[in-house]
């Protein structure tokens, strides 16, 4: 099983602690949702536990070895990274935009193998995009251009997945589909990390949740003991209110002045 463990991580900019001292164990099965208000560190320890950077002090391990030790082709063909936001500048087609992902294992020169092909289009099915396979991807809406960078990262097949608000941008159907598809990945044995502020998709599809205060861990547990209304109001300034419904956990918050 995937097992992915950072130890004391901590990261200082112009001497402010961005991440102090944060430590967890996470593992293949898992669907991690990562909390916290702006500013509380939640893309700087994706960034980490990616290891697209380097902590100040502390370590970050992957089955037990450093990611440090790891080649960067050997660390991208086990996780994939995506970030807040991503972009696409030049006008390729959703499909090639999508093969991208899967440049770790792809030969250095030719043509797409067609080994590939029914993968890529797969994850163009599974992320609504095979109407728009042969479309300039500069051409798509920003939820459009969401879901195509999420079937980028799903393509290689990695067994870790790291994502920076996975559901920004998107509209409510395409947002719970998200959800729920990184629920069932990791349902399928999947470790899957992600920064997320919609709380109620939190409360139903994440399996746990790891919360930040101003760089440091307030919560880490499975989500049904950890998001309580308490860590919510510790976590960002408000009264807070998490019930259960048939459709699952329901989470609403108020103003700290306001009335409930």
């Amino acid at each position: 099983m995937t097992q992915l463990v950072a130890s004391g991580l901590t990261l200082r900019r112009q001497g402010r602690a961005i991440l102090d001292n944060v430590s967890t164990g996470v593992a293949g099965g898992e669907f991690v949702a990562v909390i916290g208000a702006n500013g509380a560190g939640k893309s700087t320890l994706l960034s980490l536990l990616a290891g697209l950077i380097r902590p100040e002090s502390g370590t970050v391990t992957l089955d037990g070895a450093p990611l440090t030790g790891l080649t960067r082709t050997g660390l991208a063909r086990r996780r994939a990274y995506l970030p807040q936001n991503p972009r696409c500048e030049w006008p390729i087609a959703v499909e090639r935009l999508v093969a991208l992902g899967l440049t770790p294992v792809l030969p250095a020169l030719g043509e797409l193998p067609e080994q590939f092909r029914p993968r890529i289009d797969a994850v163009l099915e599974s992320c609504d995009l095979t109407p728009k396979r042969l479309q300039a991807a500069t051409t798509l809406s920003g939820g459009e251009l969401a879901r195509a960078m999420l079937a980028r990262a799903l393509v290689g097949d990695p067994d870790i997945l790291i994502v920076d608000e996975p559901t920004t941008g998107l509209d409510p159907q395409h947002a719970l589909e998200a959800a729920a598809r990184l629920r069932a990945l990791a349902l399928a044995g999947k470790l899957v990390i992600a920064a997320m502020h919609d709380l109620n998709l939190v409360a139903r599809y994440a399996t746990r949740v790891l919360a930040l205060h101003q760089g440091a861990v307030a919560g880490d547990g499975a989500t049904a003991e950890t998001l309580t209304a308490t860590l919510l109001s510790a976590l960002f300034q408000v009264k807070a209110c998490v019930a259960s419904t048939p459709g699952g956990a329901f989470v609403d918050y108020f103003p700290n002045d306001s009335p409930m």
